[in-house]
């Protein structure tokens, strides 16, 4: 399941593993008046975002990428990459935006990294991957910058933020197991 909000319509976009999309106006006190709510015919959906009058909906097992009508949900266009989608990040101003496509490869050209974000106003792109490196892409050449060698140990990074508490940046480090360390050193 994905939802995505747009503070500017007051909208809500939600999808659930049944292939479904709907769409919310949030009215006061937060409730909600559906708009459309409409089912793709073959995609479970992965990640939605807002894109101006649009919205797009990006497919978890059959690489779809499909724009959907704000108005009504109708399908405008869909595209393909042709391969499983992992984990969708898009850019602050909606313009761009990066896939993992659940590929084993770290190379940019050839695959993208896991679980990707989108940071430095657009120009950067983090990823971690499955060897538990983790990189850092110029968006616009897509070459490397930047890797960090995790080493031995499995990191969690997770962050917080709200307008009443604090900022929270939270991390935690656990050492890979002896057998991992004996596989890692054989293989």
């Amino acid at each position: 399941m994905a939802i995505s909000w747009c503070k500017r319509n007051n909208q809500l976009v939600t999808t659930t593993y049944d292939k479904r999309i709907q769409l919310w106006a949030v009215g006061t006190p937060y409730t909600l008046l559906n708009i459309f709510s409409v089912e793709l015919p073959t995609t479970v959906p992965h990640a939605v975002y807002f894109h101006g009058a649009d919205i797009l909906v990006f497919g978890m097992y059959d690489g779809e990428i499909h724009t959907l009508c704000r108005k009504d949900g109708v399908i405008l266009a869909t595209k393909t990459i042709r391969r499983m989608i992992g984990n969708v990040a898009i850019d602050a101003a909606c313009s761009s935006f990066v896939i993992d496509n659940a590929n084993n490869d770290i190379n940019p050209k050839k695959g993208f990294p896991k679980q990707v974000v989108i940071v430095e106003g657009g120009l950067m792109v983090v990823g971690g991957g499955n060897d538990g490196s983790i990189y850092v892409f110029d968006k616009g050449t897509m070459q490397t910058v930047m890797t960090y060698d995790a080493g031995e140990a499995h990191y969690i990074f997770t962050a917080t933020s709200s307008n009443e508490n604090d900022i929270s940046i939270s991390i935690w480090k656990k050492m890979a197991s002896t057998s991992r360390q004996h596989q890692r050193k054989r293989g």
